[in-house]
């Protein structure tokens, strides 16, 4: 049977086998040590600073970051002689017993998380809310796939990035944990005549 899948939404995870346990450390320090804010996101709290991936210490993740998506933007999404920037870049803080809501990040071209929390941690669900027949009676798929399916969840690891479109619906899974979830959260945008 011939299928053609219109509109796909990539997502490209990444594991950076690269970084050591001491950089891994070092992410986590600088997590911790960050000031927090809510935003309006549930009951996720964000860094203040949204420029993490200016620190020099973190210079070896943002490479990475770069090398990832470039990959990406290069052989599969069709834009070799762009050139991007993380345009920002922030931590997550994630409570016990909390979690995200629903959201996109606006105004942006792709986006990406880095995960380093050394124990597993809540997932990351995706979502489209316009993807689901409007027929309410129907009920969901008897096995659900690529095709038919409106919702994704990835389970993380430490090392794990990922990374997708600004505007794929997406949020922090309920934390059932005893620890704080930490993330990395960043956004790509294009540079087009020397302007961002």
């Amino acid at each position: 049977m011939k299928l053609i899948s219109l509109f796909p939404t990539i997502i490209q995870p990444s594991l950076f086998d690269e970084i050591s346990d001491e950089q891994l450390n070092t992410i986590s320090e600088i997590a911790s040590k960050e000031s927090y804010q809510s935003r309006g996101q549930g009951n996720t709290d964000t860094s203040i600073d949204e420029q993490i991936l200016e620190k020099k210490e973190l210079k070896f993740l943002k490479n990475l970051i770069l090398k990832q998506f470039y990959q990406l933007k290069n052989e599969v999404l069709g834009f070799p002689s762009t050139e991007f920037i993380i345009h920002t870049s922030w931590f997550t803080k994630t409570k016990p017993d909390t979690q995200g809501v629903y959201h996109t990040h606006r105004c942006q071209y792709y986006t990406g998380c880095f995960y380093f929390n050394k124990e597993k941690s809540s997932a990351i669900r995706f979502m489209n809310f316009h993807h689901r027949p409007d027929v309410p009676f129907l009920g969901e798929p008897e096995e659900l796939n690529m095709y038919n399916t409106h919702q994704f969840r990835h389970e993380i690891e430490p090392r794990l990035n990922l990374l997708f479109p600004a505007t794929t619906i997406h949020k922090i899974e309920y934390n059932d944990t005893n620890d704080i979830r930490y993330s990395l959260s960043y956004n790509f945008l294009p540079i087009i005549n020397n302007n961002v």
